[in-house]
């Protein structure tokens, strides 16, 4: 089932985008260079890893995600 928040539901302003070039992801603080993540994309959705705080990407701010 989709949202009741028309915005974020398929093909709208909010709605995530998953293609070839587009991922999302969430991410908390690990230490003075790097952060947890959780991605969302194409290829690995429900990735987890950690990243260089300089690395850049669209994000999203969750409270849970079905893995």
């Amino acid at each position: 089932a989709q949202t009741a928040a028309t915005a974020f539901r398929s093909g709208m302003a909010e709605a995530f985008e998953f293609n070839s070039s587009v991922y999302y992801w969430s991410c908390s603080e690990y230490n003075v260079t790097n952060a947890w993540c959780q991605d969302w994309d194409m290829y690995n959705p429900g990735l987890q890893n950690n990243s260089n705080k300089t690395n850049t990407a669209r994000v999203r701010a969750v409270r849970r995600s079905v893995i």
